[in-house]
């Protein structure tokens, strides 16, 4: 039976510690053992956490004096606690599905050379949302080289990976070390290229995880130019360790600028419709610095013609044109008149 080492690093999550643990305790067909790092917490994390560890022997309990931040309690469980076969990283406000760590498990024990095992997360904004019925998933999967997730990593402009659904090969994050310290808002995106850059990476065409969406989620307050800023730096942590003026190295650069290019621009339009003017034009000096080209696209076009209009008239004439849209819109023809009875002319 596979052995799965589960680190909890927990600050200020206490109502959410017991369901986290839970949907690691419940995992059938492996053995797990789970530990809760409470990184100095003002609420009651620590006493939830104490209380699950006194309730049961695989759960741990560790509490810091100070708090150290997550990329130090991430390195502290994963590389100074953990000694399992495989490795998982959940956080305290997110829970695993039914079965996800026996469906990691499988592939790992029979591919030795995949490093890394991820599947979808179910995401929900509802913190009552009961997941009894979460459906276990496929036993679909796609095992791929390392450098064709790198390659479909790039396309994506980011990580393609959601964090509390991947499962860690032990030996392999033992030997290419932990997260960063000097990348805290894109450490998951640089361990994942690490990872695929030493074994391949498989993807679970299943349901994996469950994230939590809420107020107090890292990604809601880190958006815009310092969020693509951290993403170019976690790509650039990789390519600049290969051997520099190498074509194919080159070529990803160049594919993942132009797809951080394109997010940053959506997300410009996201803040433009919030009226965060300062931010977009911010926006839009990191897309053209990444990918010149981008002046010449219609998208561009279109968003300069919105900035010099402003947000309220932009609304005004987009919601004019739609109205326009909807009274242009071809209406179905009208049903024909029914047939009428044959009139007998008496010709014979």
């Amino acid at each position: 039976m596979s052995r799965i080492d589960v680190v909890i690093p927990c600050y200020n999550y206490a109502h959410y510690l017991r369901e986290c643990v839970h949907s690691v305790l419940s995992q059938e067909g492996v053995n797990v053992r789970v530990l809760i790092i409470d990184d100095c917490s003002q609420d009651d994390s620590a006493a939830v956490g104490a209380g699950l560890a006194a309730q049961d022997s695989r759960v741990e309990f560790r509490r810091h004096e100070v708090n150290r931040g997550h990329i130090a309690t991430y390195n502290e469980g994963l590389l100074q606690w953990a000694i399992g076969e495989y490795l998982v990283l959940l956080s305290a406000d997110d829970m695993l599905t039914t079965g996800a760590l026996p469906r990691a498990a499988e592939v790992l024990d029979a591919y030795p050379q995949v490093g890394m095992v991820y599947g979808r997360a179910i995401a929900t904004e509802d913190p009552t949302r009961e997941f009894t019925r979460c459906v276990e998933g496929s036993r679909g999967r796609r095992i791929m080289e390392g450098s064709e997730f790198i390659r479909l990593t790039c396309e994506a402009g980011g990580t393609i990976v959601p964090t509390p659904a991947v499962v860690v090969r032990g030996s392999v994050q033992r030997r290419i070390g932990g997260y960063r310290a000097d990348l805290p808002h894109s450490g998951d995106l640089e361990m994942w290229l690490r990872i695929a850059a030493n074994s391949h990476v498989c993807a679970l065409d299943a349901d994996q995880a469950i994230y939590r969406v809420h107020t107090g989620n890292m990604h809601r307050t880190y958006i815009g130019v310092p969020d693509a800023l951290a993403t170019q730096l976690a790509f650039n942590a990789l390519f600049d360790s290969w051997n520099s003026g190498s074509p194919v190295v080159d070529r990803l650069r160049a594919t993942a600028n132009a797809s951080l290019a394109r997010r940053t621009f959506w997300v410009a339009n996201k803040l433009f419709e919030e009226g965060r003017t300062d931010e977009v034009a911010e926006c839009l000096r990191f897309v053209i610095g990444l990918d010149p080209r981008f002046r010449k696209s219609l998208a561009w076009t279109k968003m300069r013609i919105k900035q010099l209009m402003g947000r309220r008239n932009w609304a005004r004439l987009r919601e004019a044109v739609r109205g326009a849209r909807r009274s242009l819109r071809v209406r179905p023809p009208c049903p024909a008149p029914p047939m009428q009875n044959d009139v007998h002319l008496g010709i014979s």
